[in-house]
């Protein structure tokens, strides 16, 4: 298959999970609100936020072990039997860490009601802590998928049916069972029932013997574990420090501005699916200057679709928020200014999978630590003075620390300029339309304009790269 038509089969499902993931989301926010209070949906939404990003830390780190190892071994003899081992070893440990963290999560709930200062938070913690286990043991098995890259399969099991039966559950739920109880029952069949599947299709049984991890895999996955925990600011982080910082009411219009806005990050996250294993593939073989050009172009697609959907936000966005309450139309700005982040985001592509991929951990973690303390100071001085747009603003900058640094280390380590300095430019350029539209400065067709003007200016002159060859036999430079 030629690495076009990869590419195309890897998007084209992924594009397909992204539009069932909008309908998923899109239901399972309205009926959630149909089925709570708006202030009990706010509650809901953050403690639903703090499971999944303590869901996405925990096999986290198994997750890159497996990713960076098992790319590297589809083409070598026995190299399924090692990355099946491997596998396994990594569910067992992250089943026994899952397990730990939903008892403390039990016994700490209490505590962090009160903390929070949000009314039924400790419930929710309660309820939907199981999802800790399910969501562990699921990501372990599929991502071994993904190593191969069966990237179709991997997205199968990882989005499209975990978002397929929140929606039906949740829809029963609002039939026969409308009350907390039955949203908590709903979002814990909607992961067990994709686990029992993947299980299935392909039994991975967790083993503690036989050691198959080195110092150095241990060493490599913990510092993934804390930069991919630190990378969070748009997938729960977020949201935890609205409700910690703001009301229920807040955090409700935040969740789904945040829910809405993450929909621009569709042509990022769908090629990257692929990306990242064939980075770890290319790496092993010392083709630093075709991974490279394969960044450079994913990134400018996914790129160009994020700016796109910030188009479907401003013609839309109002009436979308405004669908699941009388008072919900007040994320629209929040929206508006979490897509000029997520434009900002598209705009360096993912050059975390490229460092995570060249075993560049460590800088991965402390440019990682330098933009989370980015976000974290902004939302504690930006909240109180905005609300909801203020942590978008805090996402915003995050993105822009992480991204920077991000090139400039892949440029210092590697000789490799992934993303021109115009190209930043221009999306900054966007993010400012869009910000000053939320603030009522500009209106929308304004808007629209000047960002399609930017657009035009910013865009590739040519569709092929060209590459200047250094001493060491590495790329300097690309023009995608």
């Amino acid at each position: 298959m030629s690495l076009f038509n990869a590419y195309f089969k890897s998007a084209s499902v992924s594009v397909v999970s992204k539009f069932i993931a909008i309908i998923a989301n899109i239901a399972i926010l309205w009926l959630s609100a149909m089925i709570l209070e708006k202030d009990a949906f706010g509650v809901f939404m953050v403690a639903l936020a703090t499971i999944t990003l303590i869901g996405l830390l925990i096999p986290g780190p198994f997750c890159s072990v497996i990713l960076y190892h098992a790319s590297r071994l589809n083409d070598i003899q026995d190299g399924q039997e090692t990355e099946k081992l491997m596998t396994a070893r990594a569910l067992a440990w992250g089943c026994l860490y899952a397990i730990g963290a939903t008892v403390l999560l039990i016994v700490l709930s209490p505590l962090l009601e009160r903390l929070f200062l949000l009314s039924g938070f400790a419930f929710w913690l309660v309820s939907l802590s199981p999802m800790l286990f399910l969501e562990c043991a699921r990501r372990i098995i599929a991502v071994l998928y993904r190593a191969r890259q069966d990237v179709e399969i991997f997205i199968l099991y990882n989005e499209m049916l975990p978002n397929i039966f929140k929606t039906l559950f949740l829809l029963c739920a609002f039939i026969a069972l409308p009350s907390q109880e039955g949203v908590a029952l709903a979002m814990n069949l909607a992961l067990f029932v994709p686990l029992a599947a993947l299980f299935a299709r392909g039994p991975i049984w967790p083993r503690l013997g036989a050691r198959v991890f080195t110092k150095w895999d241990i060493s490599y996955a913990l510092k993934n574990l804390f930069t991919y925990g630190l990378n969070q600011q748009s997938r729960g982080f977020d949201l935890i420090l609205v409700g910690a910082l703001s009301s229920a009411l807040v955090a409700a219009d935040y969740a789904i501005a945040s829910r809405l806005g993450r929909f621009l990050l569709i042509g990022k996250q769908g090629l990257s699916q692929l990306l990242a294993p064939r980075m770890g593939a290319l790496f092993g073989g010392n083709n630093v200057a075709v991974a490279a050009m394969e960044f450079s172009m994913t990134r400018f697609v996914g790129f160009a679709v994020a700016v796109l959907g910030s188009f479907g936000v401003l013609f839309l966005g109002e009436w979308v928020a405004g669908i699941f309450c009388e008072t919900c139309s007040n994320a629209y700005p929040i929206l508006l200014v979490l897509s000029a982040a997520f434009v900002v985001n598209t705009a360096f592509g993912s050059p975390e999978d490229y460092m995570t991929m060249a075993g560049h951990a460590g800088w991965n973690l402390a440019i990682s630590i330098i933009s989370t303390a980015a976000m974290i100071v902004g939302c504690f001085i930006l909240i109180p003075l905005f609300g909801g747009i203020g942590a978008a603003l805090a996402v915003l900058l995050a993105f822009l620390v992480r991204g920077v640094g991000m090139i400039a280390t892949v440029y210092k380590l590697d000789d490799v300029l992934l993303v021109k300095p115009h190209q930043i430019l221009g999306a900054c350029i966007i993010a400012g339309l869009l910000i000053a539209t939320a603030f009522g400065s500009l209106g929308e067709g304004a808007c629209f304009f000047l960002t399609l003007l930017t657009m035009l200016m910013v865009r590739p002159k040519k569709q092929s790269f060209t590459m200047n060859i250094n001493s060491t036999g590495r790329p300097n430079n690309f023009d995608l």
